[in-house]
């Protein structure tokens, strides 16, 4: 879809033509509303290589870890019903959790990545077909920390146990429970968790760059059939650029899309608080981050509920960009990254099918992050 060139947004979507161009991914999408309204949306480059198909913007892409703030609305709802409470022992829902110094551990810590237990203990959640034997590995985690003092990203354990919480406090499957609490209410009949087959056709198939070695691996594990099926609340789900503007905007509508409620405002205002004041947060240690960063301080941690805000000083990995202070998003692997700016009353979404390393990543998310917010200033 080409950019119009005379419209505010023309710098941005040349911008991500230019990425494309530059082989940085096959193909993406970035959307943008204004008051709840589209304001442009563009597409560019291929959604799949062989048999050659282009990114419509109809395309589901995986969404990664943009999973999570999907994750973290269900979970903020279960709380509205009273099925659990934000300062309920993780171990209530799993026995045998509490095992080696985690009884501690509550819910709100694992969404705001405090819990202490940022990295698996063995295989990867690419290697399990379903979350529920993945989780059950995480009782032999022994805390880096004490819950509550240091942030650090959980990129797998922590929305993993979320998922087994739900369920076992709401009596039924996540992927129902978000179908039924979240995704049909704001009519976002694109999003998956799991894929259903009848999706694949729709969905973009994921490239490494030849640079990104690391994540070669998440690659190829996302087109494959067992973890499209698995439902991962960590990274599992898969979606459209104009299904996720819909649920940025219910957020910046305090948790209301038109007439559709999702959440009361209480809870989202809640949810858009940093959580951790004065508390400091840490490198992720995802692969390949260098030994000499991996006790770096990055600094207040600006974790809300699920959320990441933007904060002031700005938090300094997913690229939020000229965004306001207020702003509060999530990324996923590489390229994808989704944020609200509620002083603006701006959401983005972008969405790409290629994997990059930390820095040009970040680089790309910065710069059309930047351009969007300067559209409109």
């Amino acid at each position: 879809m080409p950019a119009d060139p005379a419209g505010p947004l023309g710098k941005a979507f040349a911008l991500l033509d230019g990425f494309a161009a530059e082989g940085l991914f096959p193909g993406g999408v970035l959307q943008v509303t204004r008051r709840a309204t589209v304001a442009g949306l563009h597409t560019v480059g291929l959604a799949r290589r062989e048999p050659p198909a282009r990114v419509e913007p109809s395309t589901i892409f995986p969404l990664f870890s943009m999973t999570k703030p999907l994750v973290a609305t269900l979970l903020l709802s279960a709380v509205e019903d009273g099925k659990l409470a934000l300062e309920d022992p993780v171990a209530r829902f799993l026995p045998g959790f509490e095992a080696h110094g985690k009884g501690g551990i509550t819910v709100r810590h694992l969404l705001t990545h405090s819990a202490g237990i940022p990295v698996t203990p063995g295989p990867e959640i690419l290697t399990f077909s379903s979350n529920a034997p993945f989780a059950a590995t995480l009782n032999t985690l022994v805390p880096d920390t004490p819950p509550g003092t240091r942030a650090v990203y959980h990129g797998q354990t922590a929305f993993a146990l979320l998922g087994a919480v739900f369920e076992r406090a709401a009596g039924i499957p996540l992927s129902q429970g978000l179908r039924e609490r979240v995704l049909d209410p704001l009519e976002m009949s694109s999003t998956y968790l799991p894929l259903p087959s009848e999706a694949e056709p729709r969905v973009a198939s994921v490239y490494a760059h030849p640079s990104d070695r690391e994540d070669e691996r998440w690659a190829e594990a996302v087109n494959r059939p067992t973890f499209r099926e698995a439902g991962h609340p960590a990274g599992g789900a898969y979606g459209t650029a104009g299904d996720l503007g819909r649920f940025l905007c219910c957020w910046l509508g305090e948790g209301a899309l038109g007439v559709r409620r999702l959440l009361q405002p209480e809870t989202v205002r809640e949810a858009l608080r940093i959580q951790l004041p004065g508390v400091r947060e840490g490198m992720p240690l995802w692969p390949g981050v260098p030994s000499a960063l991996r006790e770096a301080d990055l600094g207040p941690t600006t974790w809300g509920l699920g959320w990441r805000l933007r904060g002031d000083p700005p938090e300094p990995l997913f690229g939020f960009g000229a965004a306001s202070p207020r702003a509060f998003g999530h990324a996923g692997l590489s390229c994808v990254l989704c944020w609200a700016d509620p002083e603006r009353a701006l959401t983005f979404v972008l969405l790409t099918n290629g994997t990059l390393p930390m820095t040009p990543a970040l680089r790309i998310r910065t710069v059309l992050s930047r351009a969007v917010v300067e559209a409109f200033a």
